[in-house]
């Protein structure tokens, strides 16, 4: 009987490690959103579907009533690099995945009438 233990404890504590090594590991692959957001418009300077969606936050000054970070990929690589991480945690392509791109909350919406519809269903409810 003791001579089990020793491996049973061994074992036990070899598994709990390579839960948590792994659950790291999964959350290291997402960078978070600062605070407690949870909301990120991914776009790029001249992108022509970016803008639309930009002109649709001015027209209804989306900013001042809804809490969001954006941030421009073309001339930032630390932001491309997130938005590939995020597009891939999606399971969009990364060689393929386009922008303007929202993240919500672990979700993806790519596109400007996606994210548009978005906002406008957020706006009912302010």
């Amino acid at each position: 009987m003791k001579k089990l233990l020793i491996p049973t404890i061994i074992t036990a504590v070899l598994i709990v490690g390579a839960v948590w090594a792994l659950r790291a590991e999964k959350q290291a692959a997402v960078p978070p959103v600062l605070g407690d957001l949870g909301l990120v418009f991914y776009y790029g300077d001249g992108c022509p579907h970016c803008a639309n969606v930009e002109k649709y936050f001015s027209d209804n000054q989306v900013e001042s009533k809804i809490k969001f970070e954006k941030k421009e990929v073309y001339n930032n690589d630390t932001n491309r690099e997130e938005l590939l991480k995020r597009a891939e945690a999606c399971g969009l392509d990364k060689a393929s995945v386009g922008i303007p791109l929202l993240w919500h909350d672990g979700q993806c919406l790519n596109g400007d009438t996606p994210i548009i519809d978005f906002f406008k269903a957020e706006l009912k409810t302010k």
